[in-house]
């Protein structure tokens, strides 16, 4: 027990002969537990937090499949999807999106980003609500 109470006043007497080695201790701290909660927000809202959806158990996704050649398509053709649209009985609504990379920004340096083409009435199938204004609209 000597042994700890001459560390422990050792370690005082230290460290009060040292005032920046404290605050440089403590703001490594404060910006590394600031970071790490930061990152843990956004992962949470991202990946652990359910999405915000009416009933996501009753969402599906529609591929295309080709026997002939047994290929699966991620995605299904715009006369599949209008068939499928005339179908009131299938399903309850029906929306499309199509993904693509398109360039944004100004003269000088354009930056691609991953935009989406969507129905009208994509927001309104998954349940959502816009918090300001209203969504989109047919035309």
């Amino acid at each position: 027990m000597g042994t700890f109470l001459q560390d422990a006043i050792f370690s005082h007497r230290f460290l009060r002969s040292r005032p920046g080695f404290i605050l440089t201790a403590a703001i490594t701290l404060a910006l590394g537990i600031g970071a790490n909660t930061a990152v843990f927000s956004v992962m949470h809202a991202l990946l652990i937090q359910p999405l915000p959806l009416d009933a996501p158990d009753r969402l599906v996704l529609v591929y295309q499949k080709d026997l002939a050649r047994g290929v699966t398509y991620r995605a299904c053709s715009t006369r599949m999807f209008l068939a499928l649209r005339e179908q009131k009985d299938v399903f309850a609504s029906l929306t499309a999106w199509y993904e693509r990379d398109t360039n944004v920004g100004g003269l000088d340096t354009p930056v691609q980003v991953t935009a989406w083409q969507t129905t009208a009435d994509f927001f309104a199938s998954m349940g959502l609500k816009p918090a300001l204004g209203r969504g989109f609209v047919p035309d």
